[in-house]
């Protein structure tokens, strides 16, 4: 038999990359295990392990039979203690600790058989030669055997281009740990200086023509070091990885300890404001409708993006959950904590500034806790339009709209939040910071973080300020008020409102006339804009950057085009900017007229639009079948096929003693609709988010692939559970 080959030592001549993972459990049932785990070496510690000689050959017997390399790393550079490892049948010797070019020398001899060598003859008794049942092996071993040096010093570093010149020297392995403690940043290889010198490190092996090793158990710096042309890289470390995965398992399942941190310790972590009574903390713990109430161990208000690291950083050590929240005027009980009482509720209100405006660049950078409002009119004041638009934006935030991708009504022109912001500055659960404040259109360097965060909830880390996009301030702007017989009809509008008026089509946006007829009744200030009453409604919003009578023209050429061939039965045109308000304001006003009518059974569904007159008639007529009394009051944002399906319970059972009652409807309605929309091909959220409110929801209509992702992602970014849990996934 011949001896075989050392594949690792060959891979690293040639110039490949190999990757490895620390063994340092010290267990030949481990070692086995993660033999077959894919990874090109493994590295069986005897330095800082707990493994002696008969460990190691252990170790070395489990993994023989995979396609993995053992690398064995000894306590020190011993020729007597070489020879042994060598003996066992280790091809492949890290040596720690190695300082000067005749170190390396005599470690080099020591791997070598005489005359070029050292090492002891014993190949009779030794396995290394299979008991003799390699004839060769005498002959061959001195080109199977790999010898890699550990440089770890500053010592080691002057050193480095005669270390790596020694003949019998493969590859240098450079020892983060031990290095960045000689520099002065003991527990700190991540430190710009060690970087630096171990970039240079690289560098230099690389020049001599040997093979650059490190161990980098950090993602980004394990690939930063594969770029500067490291081969042998080890990625992760068994123990590490074991107390890590172990631990977040722990977390998602086990509540922690009883006894609560201190909260001392996070007062003086961060310069906000911490509130703990129970009256100040009341209204960050209760959704604006009032239907989901919580408990919270603080509020914690930060001033600045330093301070949310702070708190997220203080809540990672002492596994307590964070719950951030905007303006609290979420629709699915998002921003509101548990009933556990163990969250801190992060509140982002005070970072309010605006950052910077760019009128040049069509950009602005405002921090998290602004308002919506807040942008609006800082974008005005440079002349420009921040087009998102809600009714809550004079208490909404950015920060909530991102998390939420929030929609609104301008989304048929200017699209959702989403399409709405070019950067994020994020703080990580750990309580990183990153910083993507680049107000860019064209960045195509990888994974598009901003996409993550955006519509995440707060489940991933926390926003803390964004660049938004800005559009030129529309010259005029108006609206029109329209009376349609049907669904059909509005649908069959809206498609001719986008031939004639192409963008300058700002909203499209559907009221039922339950929902107008609520509007009217508890705001009596407002007016029925037309004279009879209908079936359905449209306001129509129009933007543009022509003179005022040419728009207003266009919008009048199109309701005499749709009054013609019969889809508008009646229509009115707003002749002042105050009429524009008076027609939004029946729109506006429409959350706050239902509220007065006692429980309501909300949905914020999307649909292709050409299935949303079907999906109306069919769901319609099974709901006044199923639950007899119980009133559809529908509004939505028609021309991004966004529907607010809303229910009420019947005129004469809207008191509080009824409101149990239509509760115990809300999960078979919800049901019913839910349904139609899926067979329809559409979403049960589409810009208020999922939640408590629909996160069942969600997870019954999602697909299996898809819910692995996510969960995927989630658990990528907050092992620990630790954001907004029991938000997005049932």
């Amino acid at each position: 038999m011949r001896t075989p080959d050392n594949g690792f030592k060959q891979a690293l001549a040639r110039g490949e990359t190999r990757i490895g993972l620390w063994l340092a459990l010290a267990d030949a049932y481990a070692a086995e295990l993660c033999a077959g785990s894919g990874f090109d070496w493994l590295l069986i510690d005897g330095e800082h392990a707990p493994n002696d000689l008969r460990s190691i050959l252990a170790a070395l017997q489990a993994v023989a039979p995979y396609p993995v390399h053992p690398v064995v790393r000894l306590p020190h550079g011993d020729p007597a203690l070489i020879k042994q490892v060598l003996d066992l049948g280790a091809a492949t010797l890290l040596v720690p600790m190695v300082e000067t070019a005749e170190q390396a020398h005599t470690l080099a001899r020591a791997m070598r058989y005489p005359p070029a060598g050292t090492r002891g003859v014993g190949s009779g008794v030794a396995r290394s030669s299979r008991w003799t049942r390699f004839p060769g092996y005498l002959r061959e071993a001195d080109d199977r055997v790999c010898l890699l040096v550990q440089v770890e010093s500053e010592t080691g570093l002057a050193q480095l281009e005669a270390i790596a010149a020694v003949d019998g020297v493969d590859g240098v392995f450079i020892g983060p740990a031990d290095l960045a403690a000689s520099m002065g940043h003991l527990g700190r290889p991540d430190a710009p200086e060690v970087r630096s010198a171990i970039d240079a490190a690289i560098a230099a092996i690389l020049k001599a023509g040997k093979a650059p090793g490190i161990l980098a158990t950090d993602p980004v710096l394990a690939r930063h070091y594969l770029q500067l042309g490291a081969r042998f890289v080890a990625v992760g470390v068994d123990t590490t990885l074991l107390a890590r995965s172990t631990a977040a398992l722990a977390a998602s399942f086990v509540a922690p300890p009883a006894d609560k941190p201190s909260l001392e310790d996070l007062r003086a972590a961060f310069s906000g404001r911490l509130l703990t009574g129970e009256d100040e903390m009341e209204p960050f713990l209760v959704d604006w409708r009032r239907r989901w109430r919580g408990r919270a161990l603080a509020v914690a208000q930060p001033d600045t993006t330093l301070d949310v690291a702070a708190v997220l950083s203080w809540c990672n050590r002492n596994r307590v959950p964070v719950v951030p929240q905007g303006g609290n005027t979420g629709l699915s009980g998002g921003s509101v904590p548990d009933g556990s009482g163990r969250a801190i509720v992060l509140s982002l209100t005070r970072l309010s500034r605006i950052r910077a405006v760019d009128p040049v660049n069509n950009t602005i950078t405002v921090e998290a806790g602004c308002t919506l409002q807040q942008v609006q009119e800082a974008a005005r004041a440079a002349g420009r339009l921040f087009p998102l638009s809600l009714a809550a934006e004079g208490t909404c935030t950015i920060g909530g709209n991102l998390a939420t991708n929030a929609g609104g009504v301008r989304v048929l022109r200017y699209g959702n939040a989403r399409e709405l912001c070019l950067g994020l500055e994020a703080v990580t659960p750990s309580g990183e910071v990153w910083d993507g404040l680049r107000g860019l259109r064209k960045d195509n360097t990888g994974y598009d973080l901003r996409d993550l965060y955006i519509g995440s909830e707060g489940t991933l880390g926390v926003i803390t300020a964004a660049v938004l996009k800005l559009h030129p301030l529309p010259a005029v702007e108006t609206a029109a008020f329209i009376a349609v017989p049907d669904l059909e009809a509005a649908v069959r509008v809206l498609e001719l409102g986008q031939q004639r008026l192409n963008a300058e089509l700002t909203a499209f946006e559907l009221l039922s006339e339950e929902c107008l007829g609520l509007v009217l009744k508890h705001m009596p200030a407002l007016r029925r804009p037309l004279a009879e009453p209908s079936p359905w409604y449209v306001l129509i919003g129009v933007s543009s950057s022509r003179a005022e009578g040419q728009a207003s023209q266009s919008l009048m050429d199109l309701l005499e085009a749709a009054l013609e061939r019969g889809w508008v039965t009646d229509a009115t045109a707003a002749q002042s900017l105050g009429q524009v308000k008076d027609l939004w304001a029946l729109r506006e006003n429409t959350s706050e007229a239902q509220a007065h009518e006692g429980p309501t059974i909300k949905h914020d569904i999307s649909l292709p639009i050409s299935a949303i007159p079907e999906f109306a008639i069919g769901t319609g007529e099974a709901i006044a079948s199923g639950y007899p009394g119980v009133r559809l009051a529908v509004l939505g944002h028609l021309g991004d096929g966004n529907l607010h399906y809303n229910l009420l319970p019947a005129a004469d059972r809207c008191g509080p003693e009824h409101a149990e009652a239509f509760r115990a409807l809300e999960a078979p309605i919800n049901r019913l609709v839910h349904d139609a929309v899926a067979r329809f091909g559409g979403s049960v959220s589409a810009e208020h988010g999922l939640g408590v409110l629909r996160r069942a929801e969600a997870a019954r209509y999602k697909s299996p692939v898809e819910l692995r992702l996510m969960r995927t992602v989630k658990d990528a970014l907050d092992p620990l559970g630790l954001m907004n849990p029991g938000k997005l996934f049932a």
